[in-house]
């Protein structure tokens, strides 16, 4: 048992518990009811579907020893296990966790540099104490059952008593404070400030847009105008002209989304996996990523043909290189002490992926995805700028070369809002994966 629990928090406590089980593979019907047995004997049966972020430091504590005794040790090593909780609480977790200790009957040490604490839970306490020659130490034994102690018998009394005065720590959730309701208020209040400042300032710059167009303040052949934007649109709407062209760009960035997605993902697990494969790559994908990509386009238009697939591979070549360094740096500042956990259970290098290194990236990914889904978009227009027939990048180039700027205003309003839905939807999916 560490110093810290060391929960997964992206598992739950019942997870949490049979995660050395997992990584031994000794899941079977035995050991999980062993499992199910220690969780309603030391009073985490109710918390078995909670997040460790739910749970007080000394419930986790109680459920990262928990973790440690489903495995049926012989010996149990606990090395400072309370020094990450305050004083009180510390009380109460060491008067749990040595009743837990002396009811299973494990054999345990504990490695402490609180002497009340060893005197209040070993039934023997051994005291290393530096002396004058370096690297000498003076070795105390104390049986706390016989009758000299290091400290007066009055000091044991006092410390059990305090011990007991406290109880055990509360299972109940606090509830939320006058304080807190204030606050979640204020929070609330300013996200409907910033919503309706930003419906303000798009109304306001939409009127004056229309206002200068008709006073002729700008030229409206070269600006044109929402009104003439609007008109273009729903009479494009009616022929049905649009929607094609809408259709082919955003199953082109999807494409090339999902395929950034799987090949960022997978090369930066196999950089992660061979540290030397890692060192080769590594500076090629960044001179690759500082590439302009709009230089790219034209020399992939003659090696694939003007057809969507050179328009997909367009719009990965803006996402993929700079993916690949982001979740590779990512991976590699996996929380360490985690790492060793999983090492302590007898896991290896598939282990520490699977359980601890992608788990924990989950949010980078999404944030990295967020940034992609927009990449890709900008990726598909550019390879529409040059070799395609259809899509927004091709009305675009269109209305250019035939003077009809009100095309080209349209598809870059559209764009705008093709972007923002998929970030929107990326955004809900990384706000449900949290929840969970």
């Amino acid at each position: 048992m560490l110093q810290k629990d060391h929960l997964l928090e992206w598992r739950s406590i019942y997870k949490n518990i049979l995660l050395g089980l997992e990584i031994r593979k000794e899941l079977t019907p035995e050991k999980l009811a062993h499992a199910e047995a220690l969780l309603q004997t030391y009073g985490l049966d109710r918390f078995r579907d909670a997040r460790p972020s739910q749970l007080s430091g000394g419930m986790r504590q109680r459920a990262a020893l928990i973790r440690t005794l489903v495995l049926e040790p012989e010996l149990l090593l606990l090395d400072e296990p309370f020094s990450a909780l305050d004083y009180q609480t510390r009380l109460n977790v060491s008067d749990d966790i040595g009743k837990i200790l002396k009811s299973s009957g494990k054999p345990a040490i504990l490695v402490t540099h609180d002497i009340s604490e060893a005197i209040s839970m070993a039934d023997r306490v051994l005291i290393l104490l530096h002396v004058l020659p370096l690297y000498e130490r003076s070795l105390i034994s104390i049986w706390i059952s016989a009758t000299a102690l290091p400290s007066p018998p009055e000091m044991l009394r006092i410390l059990r008593n305090i011990l007991t005065s406290y109880g055990r720590s509360s299972m109940k959730m606090p509830e939320i404070s006058r304080q807190q309701k204030q606050y979640l208020a204020r929070q609330k209040k300013e996200k409907h400030i910033i919503l309706a400042a930003r419906t303000l300032l798009f109304v306001l710059f939409m009127g004056l847009w229309e206002i200068s167009s008709d006073l002729g303040w700008i030229d409206s052949f070269i600006f044109s105008s929402p009104s003439l934007i609007a008109k273009t649109f729903l009479s494009m709407c009616r022929d049905q002209s649009l929607f094609a062209h809408i259709a082919v760009t955003l199953a082109e960035t999807l494409v090339s989304f999902f395929f950034v997605v799987i090949l960022g993902v997978g090369t930066a697990v196999l950089l992660w996996c061979s540290r030397r494969i890692a060192r080769i790559l590594e500076p090629c994908l960044v001179v690759l990523n500082s590439l302009p990509k709009s230089a790219l386009a034209p020399l992939l238009i003659v090696w694939l043909g003007a057809n969507e697939r050179t328009i997909v591979v367009a719009g990965m070549s803006v996402a993929i290189f700079g993916s690949v360094i982001n979740l590779y740096s990512g991976f590699c500042q996996a929380d360490p002490e985690k790492l060793k956990l999983i090492e302590t259970l007898g896991g290896h290098k598939k282990e520490k992926l699977l359980k601890i290194v992608l788990p924990s990236s989950v949010p980078l990914i999404l944030s990295v995805m967020k940034v992609n889904i927009g990449l890709c978009l900008v990726g598909v227009i550019i390879g529409e700028f040059i070799g395609a027939r259809k899509g927004l990048g091709y009305l675009i180039i269109y209305g250019s070369q035939t003077f009809r700027l009100t095309w080209v205003l349209m598809s870059i309003v559209i764009l705008c809002i093709i972007a923002m839905l998929l970030y929107f939807a990326l955004y809900l999916i990384e706000k449900q994966v949290r929840k969970h």
